[in-house]
C-alpha cells in the first residue's frame, strides 16, 4: 500500500523564507510544525491542530527575533500585548509598563490596585488586566 504524501510550504511571512514538508498523515503536520517551533517558528494563533489554513502569522527563527526587537523598543503597551512581548510570562514587565501607562508609577496604592485589576481581568488576558486597571486608575488620580 503506497501513503499520498501531503505537500505543503511554511513560509516566513516577512523575508519569505520556507520550508518545504511532505507527511504522510494530516497528525503528521502537527508534529512538523511543533518541530518547526522548536527551531524558533512561530505560528499565530498556536491553534493550528492539522489546519494549516488556521495559522495567520508565520516567522521564521531570525524574523521572530526581529519583531520581538522591535516590540522590546516600543513605549505603547498596546503594541506590546498585541505583539504577544508579554506572552512569555513577563508579569513584572507588564506591572510596569502598566503602571508608567497610568502615570501611577511610585503611587503608595498601586500595587494593590494592580493585583485587584490581575484577579479581575487575567483570565481574560492582558487587555482586560489593563482595563480593569483603568478603571481604578480614575479613582487614584
Amino acid at each position: 500500500m503506497v501513503k499520498k504524501q501531503i505537500q505543503s510550504t511554511i513560509q516566513c511571512d516577512t523575508c519569505k523564507r520556507s520550508v518545504e514538508t511532505a507527511v504522510t498523515r494530516p497528525g503528521e503536520v502537527e508534529n512538523f510544525l511543533k518541530d518547526l517551533e522548536n527551531e524558533g517558528w512561530v505560528f499565530n494563533p498556536k491553534m493550528y491542530l492539522m489546519l494549516l489554513e488556521e495559522i495567520k502569522e508565520i516567522y521564521c527563527p531570525m524574523c521572530e527575533e526581529a519583531r520581538k526587537a522591535k516590540l522590546r523598543e516600543s513605549e505603547d503597551i498596546y503594541d506590546r500585548i498585541t505583539g504577544g512581548y508579554y506572552a512569555d510570562n513577563k508579569y513584572d514587565e507588564f506591572k510596569r509598563d502598566a503602571l508608567k501607562h497610568f502615570g501611577l508609577s511610585g503611587h503608595p496604592k498601586a500595587d494593590k490596585a494592580f493585583s485587584f485589576a490581575w484577579e479581575h481581568g487575567h483570565a481574560s488576558g492582558w487587555n482586560d488586566v489593563l482595563y480593569w486597571f483603568g478603571e481604578i486608575a480614575e479613582f487614584m488620580e
